[in-house]
């Protein structure tokens, strides 16, 4: 893809082309959506596809990408949020480890056993339990 003739522009520019792909391995075709931007910072465009099984009766490309985004931007969030709750639920999961072992933090029994988790003999661990 090259840039369009004339100078880096002043405002975003963007254009959206729509194609139909059938995969070999596939039953029927797919709605495809190509977006292409153009910013001023930018030395090339910037490109990238929207696979769907939308039908054009159903939403228009603009539309698509819209929904695209607002996707894209809730698993962004549900991402930050596994992330600030992965401790808790490591806890939730295995109540023998205590929060100093999941920081590495040293308790009063000193620094090396910190570090070690505390798991009754009798306890199995998840991975035995559920097979992973």
């Amino acid at each position: 893809m090259k840039r369009p003739v004339g100078g880096r522009p002043a405002v975003v520019r963007m254009w959206l082309h729509e194609l139909r792909y059938q995969a070999e391995t596939c039953d029927r075709a797919r709605r495809v959506v190509l977006v292409v931007k153009e910013r001023e910072d930018d030395l090339r465009l910037n490109r990238f596809f929207l696979v769907s099984s939308l039908t054009l009766a159903e939403m228009r490309r603009e539309d698509i990408l819209e929904h695209y985004r607002a996707r894209g931007t809730a698993e962004g969030h549900m991402g930050e949020m596994k992330d600030v709750l992965a401790p808790a639920f490591a806890i939730a999961l295995e109540p023998w480890r205590t929060m100093a072992h999941l920081t590495n933090r040293p308790t009063r029994t000193g620094a090396a056993e910190a570090c070690k988790p505390r798991r009754p003999a009798s306890m199995p661990s998840l991975t035995t339990r559920f097979g992973s």
